[in-house]
């Protein structure tokens, strides 16, 4: 892979000397013309100009590794945002899931009632067909109707055993729907912790970086403003830290 070369300008934000391009330098040039004070526009963009000498080697080194661990910082900032989408949508999986296991629970729960009903029912016509059975001599009609009383009780029994059978069968299938949506809610959670452990990886590593770009920014400081002496030439105050100085037509 290409290593890629930082492109260097003076006086890219107001109060720091040079700095390396982080984005297309017209988006700066934008954002200045839209949205800063209407006396800073002119010196602002007048004094944004490219470095052209050599700069010292240990700032430009510091500088790229800054320049890397914020990337690196990005990188693992948009893996967490991906970890913690995943994360909620196997949470919402897992909820449907429940709620799917609930109402299957509540049904079988249902047919169960329905059963025992039925169960009753069908006793007590068995009950009396069976005296209406001992007395078939002296009431033969008596007899057939409990009959088709049981019988009708009987197929009553018959449905609501279907019933529950098939109540049981969802019961069973949305506990294995809740098993699986609970395993991928553990697994999406790890994936959570994984890239959130990277972010803040990252995050130390850009903040180590930058330290060392600093101590680099500030102990290359007396060649820095030499070049700057040689390509800008502006009255910069270097103690204030700010192109707003009345040489340069402005003083804030």
């Amino acid at each position: 892979m290409k290593k890629q070369t930082l492109k260097y300008y003076w006086h890219i934000h107001h109060g720091i000397l040079l700095e390396p391009l982080t984005e297309p330098l017209k988006n700066r040039i934008k954002y200045i013309k839209e949205d800063k004070p209407k006396d800073e526009i002119e010196l602002r963009l007048r004094l944004i100009k490219p470095v052209k000498g050599k700069l010292p080697s240990k700032f430009v080194k510091a500088a790229q590794a800054r320049d890397k661990a914020a990337q690196a910082w990005v990188k693992a900032a948009q893996a967490w945002d991906k970890a913690d989408q995943a994360l909620v949508k196997a949470a919402q999986a897992r909820d449907k899931a429940a709620q799917a296991w609930d109402k299957a629970y509540q049904a079988r729960d249902k047919a169960t009632q329905a059963l025992v009903k039925a169960a009753q029912a069908w006793d007590k016509a068995y009950q009396a067909w069976d005296k209406a059975t001992q007395a078939l001599v002296k009431a033969a009609q008596a007899w057939d109707k409990a009959y088709q009383a049981r019988d009708k009780a009987t197929q009553a029994l018959v449905k609501a055993a279907q019933a529950r059978d098939k109540a049981a069968q969802a019961l069973v299938k949305a506990a294995q729907a809740w098993d699986k949506a609970t395993q991928t809610l553990v697994k999406a959670a790890q994936a959570w912790d994984k890239a959130d452990q990277a972010l803040v990886k990252a995050d130390q590593a850009w903040g180590k970086a930058d330290q060392v770009f600093v101590k680099a920014y500030q102990d290359n400081m007396p060649a820095l403003e030499k070049l700057h002496e040689v390509e800008c030439g502006c009255a910069y105050d270097f103690k204030k830290k700010t192109i707003f100085t009345k040489e340069n037509g402005l003083e804030k």
